[in-house]
């Protein structure tokens, strides 16, 4: 039982750097006119990598510069700057 609470404490302490990541790098993208934040985007990618050693995803990238990132069968873990 310990190991699922510490499992899902992990996964959502994942998603909400996820999300806040998404919002920065949404940002950076506006303010150096469309110029990609590479440092950014490489954290969300660990970020990413880090979660799916708990739980398997999966990753939408959107226009803006957000990645949506789905578990199970589709179910929404992190859209935009949610969680």
């Amino acid at each position: 039982m310990a190991q699922i609470t510490s499992s899902v404490g992990a996964i959502n302490t994942y998603a909400l750097q996820i999300a806040t990541l998404n919002g920065n790098i949404k940002r950076a993208i506006g303010s150096s006119f469309g110029q990609p934040p590479n440092d950014l985007i490489d954290q969300r990618d660990q970020v990413i990598s880090k979660l799916n050693l708990e739980v398997k995803t999966s990753t939408v990238q959107q226009p803006d510069g957000s990645v949506s990132v789905f578990i199970g069968n589709g179910q929404a873990l992190v859209i935009n700057e949610q969680q």
